[in-house]
């Protein structure tokens, strides 16, 4: 295969963001060292993370009429080719910019079947989450947005008709609990997606469900009784719960918090230019319910998310602790699970954090 990888905004790449890039060239086509120097040169319209325009045409249709290229310049050579491309600059900064790509977009997957490239090649259209800060992100809408990342899927119809229940089964997982794992599982399918015979595709799934998998192929049915848990979903990041809102000033809420802020304050130890963080207020907590029974006598959990404030910074954080309840004797302790989200912006608060995980938490004294 021919490869091909190309993001804009790459100055906050995957691979890039706080951290060191690429030593060499990663694959064949590489559309970074481009997109870098056009938004350094002729880069305009920056006004939060992103470059909107280089010189007069927008960031994200350069991206487009590249892959386009790409794709079109492959197909008519008849050579196998893999692209991995991704696009910040239309959705990054602005929660309604979006819908100004639709028509783009459209035009971009209607030139592709036309030319022929669909008849032939797997289109997978991905995002990696909603918005992540801003007044839509403390609603529960906004809460959800940035945990279910939509997934499209293109197939080749001629593919379709000849591998039937792989195909079944791929439409059918769209009404079921899939994680990235499981696209990961799907895409190591696709390097030889003409050996997925039932045969195949049934004494896998029983081998999976026997061994508890993390990751399940989309060819493959995934159960209906999957949970977050048996998923490797971490509550934090699980829209699968029932949740009740409960007094911020309660003994647990206030426990609850109090732990999520040592937990940030632990994480920060030995970071001698970020401030020590303290409570300013709690915004909500919520407490979750999966629906599985507490049995009598047995220990249990009660999952907690807890929105609050610190300061200095007036940073907005958002955790879900777990509390851990013994019966005989009564006793609790508390867990983070997942990871602790910042929600409201953090801009130069952080400048002197070079670690990338912990720029969501230093404030630099």
């Amino acid at each position: 295969y021919v490869t091909a990888f190309g993001e804009d905004a790459a100055w906050m790449g995957m691979f890039n963001y706080a951290k060191l890039g690429f030593i060499t060239q990663p694959t064949d086509y590489f559309w970074g060292p481009f997109n870098y120097r056009s938004e350094k040169e002729i880069g305009n319209q920056h006004k939060m993370n992103v470059y909107q325009c280089v010189g007069s045409r927008e960031v994200y249709r350069v991206l487009l009429e590249y892959i386009a290229k790409f794709c079109t310049t492959m197909s008519q050579s008849n050579i196998p080719f893999f692209g991995f491309f991704w696009g910040s600059s239309l959705s990054h900064d602005y929660l309604n910019k979006p819908k100004l790509g639709d028509e783009h977009y459209a035009n971009f997957f209607r030139k592709l079947k036309q030319n022929g490239i669909l008849s032939n090649t797997v289109l997978i259209f991905i995002s990696d989450h909603g918005i992540r800060w801003g007044g839509i992100r403390a609603t529960f809408q906004g809460r959800m947005e940035e945990r279910l990342p939509f997934l499209f899927m293109a197939l080749p119809s001629e593919y379709r008709e000849n591998h039937a229940l792989a195909y079944s089964n791929l439409r059918r997982n769209t009404r079921r609990l899939i994680t990235p794992f499981d696209l990961h599982e799907t895409i190591k399918d696709l390097l030889d997606p003409y050996a997925l015979t039932p045969t195949l595709i049934h004494c896998r799934e029983q081998i999976r469900q026997d061994n508890n998998a993390r990751g399940y192929s989309l060819f493959e049915l995934i159960p209906n009784t999957r949970t977050c848990s048996s998923a490797s979903i971490a509550s934090h990041w699980c829209t699968c719960q029932e949740s009740t809102k409960i007094d911020s000033n309660s003994s647990v809420a206030l426990r609850a918090v109090t732990f999520a802020i040592d937990y940030i304050n632990q994480k920060l130890n030995g970071y001698a230019e970020c401030a020590t963080l303290a409570l300013a207020e709690i915004h909500n907590v919520h407490e979750h319910s999966t629906k599985e029974h507490i049995v009598d006598g047995k220990p249990y959990h009660l999952d907690y998310t807890v929105v609050f404030e610190t300061v200095p910074g007036n940073g907005v954080f958002e955790a879900t602790i777990r509390k851990y309840v013994k019966v005989d004797p009564i006793t609790s302790y508390f867990n983070v699970t997942g990871t602790i989200s910042r929600i409201n912006l953090y801009g130069t608060q952080s400048l002197c954090m070079t670690e990338f995980h912990l720029k969501l938490y230093c404030y630099c004294i």
